[in-house]
C-alpha cells in the first residue's frame, strides 16, 4: 500500500523515549537508501487516519532524514491485533539488539501491562487454565509463553525483578541503563539487593564500570559488589558527620537559650529577694505556691550540681 511518510508512526508499544535507538543503524540505512532504494522492510497496520508500524523502526526514522514527510512509500499493511503487535515487536527488539537489559526491561514491562489488561489473552499463555472469574497473576511463565521461544523464563524474571525493584525506588535505572553487558547488570542487581546502597551510589558506581577498561577488574562480582559497599560505608560515614556536626551546632545553641533563660531566672529571684521579709513570713510559708517553689528550686539546683559535677552524684 501507498502511505506518506508522515502518516507512519511507531509500535504503540515501544516506549521511544526508553528504548534505545541505534544512530549508526540509522545512518546505515540512510546510506543504503540513497544508494540503492528504499525496500520495503516495514510493515504497518491502520490505525485511525494514519498507520502504526509493527518494525522497522531505524528504517523509518532513516527516510524520515532523507525524504519530505509528504514523500510516498509502498509498504505491506496487515490487519495486526494488539496481541501481534506487541509479539513482533519484542522479536524484532530480540534480533536487534539481542539481550540488552534495557530493551528486555521495557518489552516485559509493556507485556505485563498488556496482559493484565487482557485476561483473556493471558489464559491463553498460563501454565494451568483458570477460570473466566478467577484472579490472574502474570508472572515470567505466562510473560516467556506470551513473548514466544526466545524469551525464558529465567530472562524474563530478571526484568521483572529489575522493574519491581525500580517501581520500589531501590534500583537506579539510570545506573542500570549505563552498565555493559547483561552479565555486569547481573552481578550489580545481586550486590544491590544485599547492600541496600542509595540511587546517587548506585549512579557513581554504574559511571566507574562504564568508563573502566576491561583490565581495571570493575565489571565482575566481586569488584561490583567492593565498589557498591565501599561508596556506601563512605556516604554513610559522611552523613553520621554531618548529623554529628548538626547536633553539636544544635546543641551550642539550645546552651546559648538555656543561658538566656537562666539570666531571666537570676532576674527573678533578684527580685524575689526584694520581697524576702514577706515570702518568709507565715502567711506565705503555707501557701501551696510557696511549697511548690522549694520543691522545684530543690530539685533543680540538685539537677544543676549534679551536671556541673559532670553527671556524678555526690
Amino acid at each position: 500500500m501507498k502511505v506518506q511518510i508522515k502518516d507512519l508512526n511507531p509500535n504503540p508499544f515501544r516506549d521511544m523515549d526508553n528504548y534505545p535507538i541505534e544512530e549508526d543503524k540509522i545512518q546505515a540505512l540512510v546510506n543504503s537508501i540513497n544508494e540503492t532504494g528504499f525496500w520495503d522492510n516495514i510493515v504497518a497496520r491502520k490505525n485511525g487516519e494514519g498507520y502504526q508500524i509493527a518494525y522497522g523502526h531505524h528504517r523509518l526514522m532513516a527516510l524520515q532524514r532523507i525524504f519530505p514527510e509528504t514523500h510516498v512509500i509502498d509498504i505491506p499493511v496487515k490487519d495486526f491485533d494488539d496481541s501481534t503487535m506487541l509479539r513482533i515487536m519484542a522479536n524484532e527488539n530480540d534480533a536487534t539488539w539481542g539481550i540488552n537489559v534495557r530493551v528486555d526491561d521495557e518489552t516485559v514491562k509493556a507485556a505485563k501491562r498488556f496482559l493484565d489488561e487482557h485476561a483473556e489473552v493471558a489464559r491463553k499463555y498460563r501454565s494451568s487454565p483458570v477460570g473466566d472469574d478467577a484472579p490472574h497473576s502474570i508472572g515470567q511463565e505466562t510473560i516467556s509463553r506470551f513473548l514466544g521461544k526466545n524469551w525464558h523464563k529465567n530472562r524474563v524474571a530478571r526484568s521483572l525483578q529489575r522493574n519491581k525493584m525500580e517501581e520500589e525506588g531501590k534500583l537506579s535505572r539510570e545506573a542500570i541503563n549505563m552498565l555493559p553487558t547483561e552479565g555486569t547488570s547481573r552481578s550489580f542487581v545481586a550486590a544491590v539487593k544485599e547492600i541496600e546502597p542509595d540511587l546517587e551510589t548506585q549512579i557513581q558506581v554504574a559511571k566507574r564500570i562504564s568508563d573502566s577498561d576491561k583490565k581495571d577488574g570493575l565489571t565482575n562480582p566481586t569488584a561490583i559488589r567492593s565498589e557498591l559497599l565501599k561508596d556506601s560505608l563512605e556516604k554513610k560515614g559522611i552523613k553520621k558527620k554531618a548529623e554529628q556536626k548538626k547536633k553539636a551546632k544544635d546543641f551550642i545553641e539550645y546552651i546559648r537559650e538555656t543561658n538566656k533563660v537562666i539570666n531571666d531566672l537570676n532576674l527573678r529571684l533578684d527580685k524575689i529577694a526584694q520581697f524576702q521579709s514577706d515570702f518568709d513570713s507565715e502567711f506565705y510559708r503555707k501557701t501551696q505556691e510557696r511549697m511548690q517553689f522549694s520543691l522545684m528550686a530543690n530539685s533543680l539546683f540538685a539537677r544543676l550540681k549534679n551536671m556541673l559535677n559532670g553527671g556524678q552524684n555526690d
